[in-house]
């Protein structure tokens, strides 16, 4: 059984879902998000046409080309398929603008706030997968390995301790594998 949480009280200070063996649980950002950057793309994509006699021809290209690439990308955020988090039992599905990765419970050792920027969800991987230089620096910079790419409308510390529960509950014992830092 599929269950999104559209319109219900989940993020700020709200309550996840209770999560049954059975459920897949979606999540999505935060549509307004996606409509700002949208409008704010397509505000200085207007302003690069009006004023386009004051630009270099390169300059007018360039400008083009960024400002399109930009509301491009804000029009596919848009698409439900596209961008979600998936939570199932065997594990939970990244999806980002056609790009999505599935990730067992098993293989993560602990979600957790990034200590750096923004308030992210952050993961770090069970010792037993080996970590490329890049993930290393980013565990020494953030703490964790990897992060998920939205909060998806919730508190950063309230999904990852709801992510945490799961994957203690679903994961069986290899949660208590050490971390790879």
């Amino acid at each position: 059984m599929e269950r999104g949480l559209e319109g219900s009280k989940w993020g700020r200070g709200g309550i996840l879902p209770n999560f049954d063996d059975d459920d897949v649980v979606v999540l999505r950002p935060s549509v307004w998000k996606w409509i700002i950057v949208g409008l704010t793309c397509a505000s200085f994509l207007t302003i690069t046409f009006v004023l386009h006699r004051k630009f270099s021809d390169v300059e007018f290209l360039l400008s083009l080309v960024f400002w399109d690439i930009g509301l491009g990308v804000a029009v596919l955020a848009w698409i439900p398929a596209w961008n979600f988090l998936r939570i199932d039992r065997e594990g939970f599905e990244v999806s980002r603008i056609g790009f999505s990765k599935h990730i067992l419970w098993r293989d993560v050792h602990s979600f957790g706030v990034m200590s750096s920027g923004p308030p992210m969800v952050g993961y770090n991987w069970i010792a037993e997968r080996p970590l490329s230089a890049r993930k290393r620096s980013s565990i020494r910079l953030t703490g964790f390995a990897e992060c998920l790419p939205d909060t998806y409308r919730c508190d950063a510390e309230l999904l990852a301790d709801w992510l945490n529960g799961h994957r203690m509950r679903l994961a069986g014992a290899t949660h208590l594998a050490p971390p790879n830092t």
